[in-house]
């Protein structure tokens, strides 16, 4: 329900209660029989007559209490001034204007003094109607408001505001439209027409700030994916570090364990050797203990005569006593050495070192292309690309370096008639285009199934051509079709979803990935990047020449931080380039310059971007 206000006069200010043109300066209310002065200001008789102390009745001038000039009082003393006719005449008018503005009911013709208003009819009621009104059924919703409860001016009382005085951008009632807004000075509307009026207008200035507010959500959406991005990043060279650590530390654990082990192998065989000739060592000296104690006890006990009869016997005893070799304690001693001679101090350098900025360098290329026009990577690395001039579909591995090529010649494939473009998806299944069908065979390129896009629709047949591919996480496959200017989703078994109209799309379509999912599409001859969601709901369209700088976009692909990777030339003949955007359409910068014409990319699951480049198929990776 609407509520009582009070809407003031804000042009007027502060004096908007005493104006001089309806009231008293002295009384600060409504003339009653207006005399004027010799200055031409005015005031009530009766407050004239109280300016004048008791003692000065009989004075003979009187002060204007606003600029303090004198005014000759006649013999009938203030009475006898001038009255003010004009005033007079306004407070006519004004309680004129009072009387004409009572309203009256609009909805029967009894002239009955209304007592409610209808916001949904807009029709003032009188009591009779109001009761009719609400019993009425399609009537009871409505929002009926006691005219005193509507909004009421704050300059005369219980009118209604029902005008909108535009030179004074204010509300006013129907008795200021006479008095202080009065036109020509004033140009005021009626309260519906005002309404329209400016809701036409905040409806423009909408429009104004919509772009801005659009530039804002991008900013904004910028700033998060560059947050969200180095979020990933800085957990996957976390992962790398773990790995390249966890790397050193199982090898330098395999290197202990070869050292413990060679350790072992050393001791073992010198403790034996040194162990041998202990042991020869000990019976030695083992020999030469009895023999020399035999000798001792032999002497200590024999007389003269035996001593002397067994002279050579005792001396043979001695002088049997092996010498030592000393040579051997030298043999022995070197035996007994080992020690470790730790490698160089531990550095970062081994591990490897952090990139603060992001490059690509190109590592691998494959030649002998007529027509690279597609190129897809399986979840081994293993790079797919179609050959259109020849009709190929090719599988290129690259073990130790040694690159290997298998293609659709060489296998059951007489379905395969003319590949455009290829796809795979997480079951390192193969999604062709072999207009006006797609295809998909196994990862040994068997035939699995193929489905139709114009499901089969002999008119809608006839205007397809199927020119783009992409395939999501889910393994849902989009089609576009250039023919019919429309993309179709449609289920990894090939069943029809939607079709989304698509009128620019061409030869180049991507999907970017959860939270960023969206459809992707290059328009070549419009130099146009636009994405949209799986709705058909747009999310940006950039024009590549006035963003950065390169014309005729072709190929397209997504990482999984959800950057968009756009293959496009430049003005200089024959040179193009990869550029990359963030998930709303933001430039960010050039990966690599130089290519010949790239048609088609695709990142493997090592990181690295495969680009079809015509008569080459390259390899570019982060350095």
């Amino acid at each position: 329900m609407a509520t009582r206000v009070s809407v003031p006069d804000s042009s007027k200010g502060d004096k908007l209660h005493h104006d001089p043109l309806e009231h008293c300066p002295i009384c600060l209310k409504r003339f009653t029989d207006p005399k004027m002065l010799d200055c031409l200001h005015s005031y009530c008789l009766k407050c004239l007559e109280e300016l004048l102390p008791n003692k000065h009745r009989d004075a003979v001038n009187v002060q204007c209490p606003v600029c303090k000039q004198n005014t000759f009082l006649p013999e009938q003393g203030v009475n006898g001034l001038v009255s003010c006719s004009s005033l007079a005449s306004l407070i006519l008018v004004d309680d004129e204007v009072a009387h004409r503005s009572k309203v009256i009911c609009e909805a029967c013709d009894l002239g009955q003094e209304a007592v409610s208003r209808c916001v949904d009819c807009e029709d003032y009621l009188c009591k009779d109607c109001q009761e009719a009104h609400q019993r009425m059924l399609k009537m009871r919703s409505h929002d009926v408001v006691a005219l005193e409860d509507l909004p009421k001016c704050g300059n005369h009382d219980g009118q209604e505001l029902c005008f909108f005085c535009e030179t004074c951008q204010v509300l006013i009632c129907g008795a200021c439209t006479v008095v202080a807004h009065s036109q020509p000075e004033h140009k005021y509307v009626g309260l519906e027409e005002a309404d329209h009026s400016f809701r036409e207008q905040v409806d423009a200035e909408f429009a104004k700030v919509d772009l801005v507010h659009r530039e804002q959500k991008a900013a904004k959406i910028s700033s998060q994916h560059s947050r969200d991005r180095l979020e990933t990043m800085i957990a996957e060279a976390r992962q790398k570090v773990s790995e390249k650590a966890n790397e050193y530390h199982a090898y330098v654990q395999q290197q202990e364990k070869v050292l413990q082990e060679r350790i072992d192998q050393v001791k073992h065989k010198r403790a034996v050797e040194i162990d041998i000739s202990l042991t020869n060592q000990n019976q030695t000296l083992a020999n030469t203990e009895r023999r020399l104690d035999t000798v001792r006890s032999f002497v200590a006990k024999a007389s003269p005569c035996e001593l002397l009869a067994k002279k050579q016997t005792i001396l043979n005893g001695i002088h049997g006593v092996k010498a030592v070799h000393f040579q051997d304690h030298g043999l022995l001693h070197g035996l007994s050495y080992l020690n470790f001679k730790p490698g160089s101090a531990p550095t970062m350098e081994p591990l490897g070192t952090l990139l603060l900025e992001e490059r690509w360098k190109l590592v691998k290329e494959f030649s002998n292309f007529k027509m690279a026009r597609g190129v897809a990577a399986n979840s081994k690395g293993h790079i797919a690309v179609v050959d259109s001039e020849r009709n190929f579909l090719i599988i290129i591995t690259d073990p130790k370096g040694r690159e290997q090529r298998r293609n659709s010649a060489g296998v059951q494939m007489e379905k395969l008639r003319k590949p455009f473009s290829v796809c795979i998806n997480t079951l390192d299944q193969l999604v062709v285009i072999d207009s006006p069908k797609v295809m998909v065979l196994d990862k040994d390129l068997k035939y699995l199934f193929q489905f139709t896009p114009s499901r089969d629709d002999k008119e809608e047949e006839s205007k397809t051509l199927l020119s783009a591919l992409a395939v999501d996480q889910d393994n849902q496959i989009a089609v576009g079709d250039r023919g019919r200017g429309v993309i179709t989703l449609h289920k990894p078994d090939g069943a029809l979803i939607h079709t989304i109209p698509s009128p620019t799309v061409e030869n180049q379509l991507a999907v970017n990935l959860p939270p960023n999912r969206s459809l992707i599409y290059s328009s070549y001859e419009d130099n146009r990047l636009t994405s949209i969601d799986y709705e058909g709901n747009p999310i940006f369209s950039v024009d590549t020449l006035a963003r950065a700088k390169f014309r005729n976009p072709t190929g397209i692909c997504c990482s999984p931080t959800g950057d968009i990777f756009v293959a496009g030339h430049l003005d200089v003949k024959e040179q193009s380039g990869i550029y990359y955007f963030n998930p709303v359409g933001e430039y960010l910068g050039c990966l690599a310059l130089g290519l010949c014409n790239p048609l088609s990319m695709a990142l493997t699951p090592a990181g690295e971007l495969a680009v079809a480049d015509k008569l080459t198929v390259k390899v570019y990776h982060r350095v």
